[in-house]
């Protein structure tokens, strides 16, 4: 009788102690990702697939194999090539495909509104990302080093946008009025960044937030700022002109922090302001033309020269034209564009000159712009 009872005790207390690891197993076998969520992994398409409703939870990595509270899907993240939300999914986790290296795409649905830290860090093969028009934000580390991601286009009503940092095939961006905060560090190190306009809605350009993207060449402010953090434009070496929407006054009135090399700075903080012409009253769209942007040619140094930026997305070319005051033309020169690029285009103005035009002629010489360039040099 002892020993059964004996037997007995031991069953129980042998069952008390692999309860706790019986839990996790289930919730792996119902392929849980939240409370409300669960996951599909076609391992031979490589496509992951989360459905149901609501967020999902924070995981935790390690790189050092420290880790716990790891994503389900954690231990065979190299087979995921694409990632399928269907609706329902508010809120994607943290650190929730971290490290998916061989990501190239990922599909989210139009009821997400919060990207957390580090959801797509390190998933350096992801070309491009496709934001719902309900997303709200977008968290720090967010898309960090995803190097392979060449545009983004931020949803109007998106109000935090961070999480950009190392995202080196990023060339131009565009961040919306609805945007109130553009976290620091957000674009740092987006070495191939060339161009960045920033929406009305923000008030502070925080610290780093462009810190050494070494390509910048053209930044669009808007006369809301009132603050430009400590090394937000550090180490943005290329960068030739501001477009500011407001007018001298208050682009005076901004508090812009400089270095000091009194007190031994190694590297400049926002020098690169100091040094890059400024434009007043003069936003984005009134310095670019883009097939149907076409807008007035600036004119330097009263009669003498202009220029304006010109891109075009396939092969092109720009001619300017000076006319005297009965219209006739007084010279032509012709600007050879590259494609892809934001091209410069500068020349001399004849003394007889009244009006100037730039045309953008494509490759079959016809327009690709529905005007032309037309500024008048008199008033």
């Amino acid at each position: 009788m002892k020993r059964i009872v004996l037997r007995i005790t031991v069953i129980c207390f042998l069952l008390l102690i692999l309860m706790p690891f019986s839990a996790p197993a289930e919730a792996q076998s119902n392929n849980s990702c939240g409370e409300n969520l669960t996951w599909e992994l076609d391992e031979e398409s490589g496509v992951l697939t989360i459905t149901g409703t609501g967020t999902m939870p924070k995981y935790v990595t390690d790189p050092m194999n420290r880790i716990f509270d790891t994503p389900p899907w954690w231990y065979r993240r190299e087979l995921i090539r694409s990632v399928v939300f269907e609706d329902g999914t508010t809120e994607i986790g943290e650190n929730a495909f971290y490290g998916c290296e061989n990501m190239t795409d990922v599909r989210l649905p139009d009821t997400l509104e919060a990207i957390r830290t580090s959801a797509f860090e390190g998933c350096a093969g992801l070309r491009e990302v496709k934001f719902p028009g309900g997303l709200k934000s977008i968290y720090p580390h967010a898309f960090e080093g995803c190097t392979g991601l060449e545009s983004v286009e931020f949803p109007d009503g998106i109000e935090t946008v961070n999480g950009f940092r190392g995202c080196t095939g990023l060339t131009g961006v565009t961040v919306p009025d609805s945007v109130t905060t553009l976290g620091e560090y957000c674009f740092r190190d987006c070495e191939n960044l060339v161009s960045a306009s920033l929406g009305r809605g923000i008030a502070k350009i925080s610290g780093s937030v462009f810190r050494d993207c070494v390509s910048l060449r053209y930044v669009s402010i808007p006369d809301t700022v009132e603050k430009i953090e400590p090394f937000a434009f550090s180490g943005c070496t290329s960068l030739d002109d501001v477009y500011y929407e407001g007018t001298y006054a208050q682009w005076q009135s901004i508090d812009i922090s400089f270095s000091s090399r009194l007190v031994g700075v190694p590297e400049d903080v926002n020098d690169a302001m100091g040094t890059a012409r400024i434009h007043y009253d003069i936003y984005e769209p009134g310095s670019w033309a883009q097939y149907d942007r076409c807008d007035a040619i600036k004119i330097w140094d009263s009669s003498l020269s202009a220029e304006t930026y010109v891109y075009a997305e396939s092969k092109a070319e720009a001619f300017s034209v000076s006319y005297d005051a009965d219209g006739r033309p007084l010279e032509i020169k012709r600007h050879a564009l590259t494609a892809g690029e934001i091209n410069h285009v500068s020349f001399d103005i004849p003394e007889d000159a009244v009006t100037v035009k730039v045309f953008v002629l494509g490759e079959a010489s016809a327009p690709l712009c529905p005007a032309a360039f037309v500024t008048s040099l008199v008033e």
